[in-house]
């Protein structure tokens, strides 16, 4: 599950690789960068890992049932 639907690709974390080298990130001295497309948004906010993936995979399933 991706929030943003799509999967990251290799340009991606060379783009975050990038923009980290550059002088536009000056200002920033420390930081955990996730280039996933959001797929760790839940544990950052403390959301129970179990059940938003049961959560996810039914509503995956549904989604399937559809087409």
């Amino acid at each position: 599950w991706y929030p943003l639907q799509d999967m990251p690709t290799p340009e991606d974390i060379a783009d975050a690789a990038v923009f980290l080298a550059s002088d536009r990130a000056r200002m920033i001295t420390g930081i955990n960068l996730a280039v996933d497309g959001g797929v760790t948004v839940p544990i950052a906010i403390g959301v129970d890992w179990d059940a938003y993936t049961a959560i996810k995979k039914e509503r995956a399933e549904k989604r399937q049932e559809k087409k």
